[in-house]
């Protein structure tokens, strides 16, 4: 590991610093965009029109963890369950919600914040374990971010 990390020279850290910084602001301006132009007496869910059923969830199961829960289950079915889901990310994200009496919602942001970096940096150490050209390295970072944004976003409209 010690080998690889000395491949990545500078120049790369940062490019790689910059691809991160980028999809932070494009997986929270969504976010930011609506809770600016919202009208005072509204206020922005955070459900979007792709998974409209996800995002409860995901608060619910930080609201969960908050009240000390360590097995969650899904509030926002009708089907019956026969257990109950052991989720680190959920439960890591309770406890910072606890600590901070933060909201789930924020807790759900924030944690996207912390993973991006975490995610990038672990694709990038894979592609340069697999190829030593910085130039296809780097053309790798931003065809697997431009894929898992892509991802996200409706193209049929």
């Amino acid at each position: 590991m010690k080998q690889l990390l000395q491949t990545i020279d500078k120049a790369e850290k940062q490019f790689v610093g910059l691809v991160i910084l980028i999809l932070i602001v494009v997986a929270l301006a969504p976010t930011i965009f609506g809770l600016v132009i919202a009208p005072d007496n509204q206020s922005l869910t955070g459900v979007n029109f792709l998974t409209p059923g996800d995002i409860p969830v995901y608060y619910s199961y930080i609201e969960q963890a908050k009240n000390g829960q360590i097995l969650l289950k899904d509030l926002y079915t009708s089907e019956s369950q026969v257990g109950f889901l052991f989720n680190p990310l959920w439960l890591l994200g309770g406890i910072i919600g606890s600590l901070f009496s933060l909201s789930g919602a924020v807790v759900f942001h924030l944690l996207k914040i912390l993973l991006i970096p975490i995610f990038v940096s672990i694709v990038y150490l894979l592609i340069a374990y697999l190829n030593n050209q910085k130039k296809i390295r780097k053309l790798a970072l931003l065809l697997i971010s431009f894929f898992v944004l892509v991802s996200f976003v409706d193209l049929r409209s």
